[in-house]
């Protein structure tokens, strides 16, 4: 693992009582978000100088006040801070350190931008899933419209859906962060998953991909493929310029719209961090 994250990441810096960061480090689930999170963690190991166990709010705060001083955009500070907390919370959780969570005590600075993507309403998302040229397309608008990120979606196998009265639930494994957990969705995802597989003569076992290139290779979709599905299901559907993050935006604003409470909400979505839920909402039309 070590050595793997070396490659990835350049020199590590993480050792003695910071070597556990290193098996966090290894929860991440692509490159970038590794190398995002050893740059913050190499950082502040640096600065803390003892290990996790030792590490206070002062430590921290120090820290986020040297970043500051540097110069380094708001987004940037609340980008390394962010990671720091979540480290600490998987270190309280290994017992690593007594607790409570020494970041959550150092206020994020404010990011101040313009709200980006949107929110559609369940009629709209019921278009954009017409507008498909096919059963699988149709079932992938239906997913990501469960709140599933588009990479969730992509990695979904066989064996990760149950369907439960009129409903389904999906076992995402290894969601962002290395987290896994359930994920309901109603019953038109449910009756196009359901209509998708029984059609799709591909879908031989429980291992495989559940998206599949329409070739017959078997093989799973990428997030290009995604992208490109949803966008000229957008423009068929007449809804203009849509991302596949959008249809998480959406769930998230359709939950928090029905009063679902904004921890339910944040771990159906599995964001570490409730104020990241709570940057997804959008006002629908």
């Amino acid at each position: 693992m070590v050595e793997r994250l070396a490659a990835a990441g350049g020199e590590i810096a993480l050792a003695g009582a910071w070597l556990p960061a290193v098996v966090w480090l290894g929860g991440a689930n692509t490159l970038a978000t590794r190398q995002t999170y050893l740059k913050a963690l190499r950082e502040f190991a640096r600065k803390a100088g003892s290990g996790p166990a030792e590490v206070t709010v002062a430590h921290v705060a120090a820290w986020k006040a040297e970043l500051v001083s540097a110069g380094l955009s708001p987004r940037t500070v609340r980008l390394r801070l962010s990671v720091v907390r979540s480290f600490f919370e998987w270190c309280i959780g290994q017992g690593l350190h007594p607790g409570p969570n020494p970041a959550g005590g150092v206020p994020l600075p404010r990011v101040g931008r313009e709200l980006t993507g949107r929110a559609l309403t369940r009629r709209q998302v019921a278009v954009l899933a017409g507008a498909a040229l096919n059963r699988r397309d149709s079932v992938l608008v239906w997913l990501l419209a469960t709140g599933l990120r588009a990479a969730e979606a992509i990695f979904l196998e066989q064996r990760d859906v149950h369907f439960e009265g009129d409903g389904l639930r999906l076992v995402v494994r290894g969601g962002k962060g290395g987290h896994s957990r359930q994920v309901l969705a109603g019953p038109e995802a449910a009756e196009a998953l359901l209509r998708y597989i029984q059609a799709g003569r591909r879908l031989v076992a429980v291992r495989a991909p559940l998206l599949q290139a329409l070739d017959g290779s078997g093989r799973r979709l990428s997030y290009g493929n995604v992208y490109r599905i949803v966008r000229s299901c957008a423009v068929r559907a007449g809804l203009g310029h849509l991302a596949p993050h959008d249809l998480r935006r959406t769930y998230i604003t359709e939950q928090l719209d029905l009063g679902v409470a904004l921890p339910v909400v944040q771990r159906a979505a599995g964001h570490a961090l409730m104020e990241q839920t709570a940057r997804y909402y959008r006002p629908r039309p």
